[in-house]
């Protein structure tokens, strides 16, 4: 699970109050259970307090299982309004994942990367990747499958 990751990497970089230590403990029946999602994003927003700034990056909203978790503890965060919390969100658009985010954001903090501009960058970077990189030596002399593998990975990434 997303939260209780994101719970894991900040823990140790972190001074807790030993309630809050507690509170997490009791909540798992002493490590026998998982703790239930509302505990750890109690505990969560408690370790962003510690950091004078924190990143939280997911990438891939997208692939997420639980999409509809997900939009839920996204909304939650949103409503934290904790200084120094920083969230950097990426997915394909999705009309589930865009509406929640609509709501949650405000639209000059949304920026759409699926666009021709980024298109061409993919393309480029494919291109430098067969010509430079020596997993791809074997076809260098083999245009035609050169050209095969830069489509394919070029023309369906619409970004990503």
């Amino acid at each position: 699970m997303m939260v209780r990751s994101i719970v894991c990497q900040l823990l140790p970089r972190c001074v807790l109050t030993s309630s809050v230590f507690e509170g997490l403990i009791a909540s798992c029946e002493n490590g026998q259970s998982p703790p239930p999602v509302d505990v750890l994003l109690s505990v969560l927003r408690s370790l962003v307090g510690e950091f004078p700034h924190t990143y939280l990056v997911i990438d891939a909203l997208d692939e997420s299982g639980k999409r509809e978790e997900l939009m839920e503890i996204l909304q939650d965060i949103s409503q934290w309004n904790v200084a120094g919390l920083h969230v950097v969100l990426t997915s394909r658009k999705e009309h589930d994942i865009a509406t929640t985010l609509e709501v949650i954001l405000q639209s000059e903090n949304i920026i759409c990367i699926e666009s021709g501009e980024v298109d061409v960058d993919i393309r480029s970077h494919v291109q430098h990747q067969l010509r430079h990189d020596r997993n791809f030596q074997k076809w260098r002399d083999d245009a035609a499958t050169l050209q095969m593998i830069e489509d394919c990975l070029s023309n369906g990434a619409h970004g990503m």
